[in-house]
């Protein structure tokens, strides 16, 4: 697994060093005597490893658990203090302690703290203490470069990956991520033409009945009778369709077994008195059942209808009933009006 210090130096730009640092606010300028000087290449990437360490190892430290995490974080608390069992706690006091010689503080650890941090990140464990304490700085280097460079987009990053002298041709941010990491060039494979099934040709001339002999040239050159002589040359069915005289002679050339004779399709078998008798019955059944049927729903259309009808009925006396009454309310008013005028005059 490669370093966050291997990463950053094979950045060839300068300037993308320098961009690479503002957006993760870290100083790339010195103030002296009130003039401003850029710092060197070599301690910006000294920054940029530190940056990406520190969020390597709150990771890890995160994705333990607490007993463990307690168990790390004994040896930096005094004597006569409590192992405290707020997992924050745990972490940001073992993370002070921690930064920013982390692999010196790791050797510091007993083996068997080693070993339950590795059984938590669910990696193997190695024989020998170097060897553990190697496999957990490799795995605290890779989660900081993936948290350090997961906040940037995928042109970005194949900017920083061609500045890395890699050649990753891939629009997908998950796998330049990967590969930059990594510090490997990425080429996918390209797809497999699908193969084209052979298509049989047919001879130019007629070919003798012999092993090798193909299907197409059976039924393009021979005729059926042939084909039947030759079947009863070699006692073998003669029955059937060309395509299954075909099959037959080219089973017995390649010495495997016959297939199977097609089916018999003769005429039909007559029926018995008895089955003609029983299907008039059933059939018979089925029509009286059906009139049933017929005759409930026409008795109940007969009652749907009667009650239309009269409710039609109701609605056309109502009408008529008030046309009638119209012309009277109109008698009765012309007679008040005439009332009022006669009075009016005298």
């Amino acid at each position: 697994m490669t370093t966050p210090y291997e990463v950053f130096k094979s950045i060839d730009d300068k300037d993308l060093i320098i961009e690479i640092c503002k957006s993760k606010a870290i100083e790339t300028v010195v103030v002296v005597d009130n003039e401003e000087k850029p710092i060197k290449s070599r301690k910006l990437i000294r920054s940029l490893e530190n940056e990406c360490l520190s969020k390597g190892y709150l990771k890890l430290l995160e994705t333990l658990k607490r007993d463990t995490l307690k168990e790390v974080a004994r040896p930096f608390l005094p004597a006569d203090d409590k192992v405290p069992n707020s997992k924050p706690v745990l972490i940001r006091r073992s993370i002070e302690k921690m930064e920013p010689n982390y692999k010196e503080r790791l050797s510091e650890f007993s083996e068997d703290t080693l070993k339950l941090m590795l059984k938590d990140l669910d990696e193997d464990i190695p024989d020998s203490k170097d060897e553990q304490v190697d496999k957990l700085d490799a795995v605290a280097c890779e989660f900081g470069l993936e948290n350090f460079f997961s906040s940037f987009p995928a042109e970005k990053l194949k900017e920083i990956s061609r500045s890395c002298g890699l050649k990753i041709k891939s629009e997908s941010k998950n796998v330049i991520l990967e590969h930059l990491i990594k510090l490997e060039s990425f080429r996918p494979d390209k797809k497999k033409k699908k193969e084209k099934p052979e298509v049989e040709v047919v001879s130019k001339k007629k070919p003798k009945i012999k092993k090798g002999i193909t299907a197409i040239d059976l039924q393009s050159h021979f005729l059926k009778s042939e084909l039947v002589a030759y079947l009863r040359e070699h006692d073998l069915e003669t029955n059937g369709k060309k395509s299954f005289l075909i099959k037959c002679i080219l089973c017995h050339l390649e010495d495997k077994p016959q297939p199977k004779k097609p089916g018999v399709y003769g005429k039909r078998k007559r029926k018995t008195k008895k089955q003609k008798e029983e299907e008039k019955k059933k059939r018979m059944a089925a029509i009286a059942k059906r009139k049933s049927v017929n005759g409930e729903k026409s008795e109940k259309a007969e009652k749907s209808e009667k009650t239309d009808k009269s409710e039609k009925s109701d609605k056309t006396d109502k009408s008529e009933k008030t046309e009638e009454e119209r012309p009277a309310k109109k008698r009765n008013v012309e007679k008040e009006d005439k009332e009022k005028k006669t009075k009016e005059r005298k």
